[in-house]
């Protein structure tokens, strides 16, 4: 379990991952009259990540009891979501050969953050992780072209929440911001 530094704080700015992903899905649909009713769950991989820097000028903090000179630091970091799944109902309507959706539900995943720290003539590593769980949203497209087969291409917004604070030493921590993701996939479906 981390615990915050008493001292100064660092905060990213929203985490907004690019990368590749990829994975696979099972469901089921029922139709009633030209509305397709149905449940959702996938998984997937992810290379998505994004890199940053920053500063903290420095400074004297008061704490009971004591009072707290925290150096001049810099801090390299990398933030990476490593795998995440969902959990969605979708609502459609039938037209012909395609059908035009809109999904919801629960998202959950994981997540590193590592990098290193300087201030001053010390340097040091961070790196922790976090299990995410929030939720998503989206809409899409899929056309039956063939028997059994349908393609889809599917547009998903998640958001995580905020991720998690790593203390750097005893006087400075990282407090990593909202981890949202912007997703647009393409897959393949075959109906059973």
């Amino acid at each position: 379990m981390n615990v915050p530094a008493a001292g100064a704080t660092l905060r990213t700015t929203t985490f907004e991952p690019a990368g590749i992903i990829g994975g696979g899905q099972i469901g089921y649909n029922w139709q009633l009259s030209r509305w397709v009713f149905g449940v959702e769950t996938d998984i997937q991989s992810s290379g998505q990540r994004t890199d940053g820097q920053l500063t903290h000028p420095g400074g004297t903090f008061a704490t009971p009891g004591a009072l707290l000179v925290v150096p001049p630091a810099t801090v390299a970091y990398t933030e990476k979501l490593d795998w995440f799944g969902t959990v969605r109902g979708r609502v459609g309507y039938a037209m012909d050969r395609w059908l035009p959706y809109v999904t919801a539900g629960f998202a959950y995943g994981h997540g590193t953050i590592g990098g290193t720290a300087t201030a001053g003539p010390f340097i040091g590593s961070l790196e922790t992780g976090k299990s995410y769980a929030g939720w998503t949203a989206g809409a899409g497209i899929e056309w039956a072209f063939w028997r059994r087969w349908s393609a889809k291409v599917e547009y998903l917004h998640i958001d995580f929440g905020d991720g998690p604070t790593v203390p750097i030493g005893a006087l400075l921590n990282l407090t990593t911001g909202r981890l949202t993701d912007e997703i647009v996939r393409v897959g393949l479906n075959y109906r059973f």
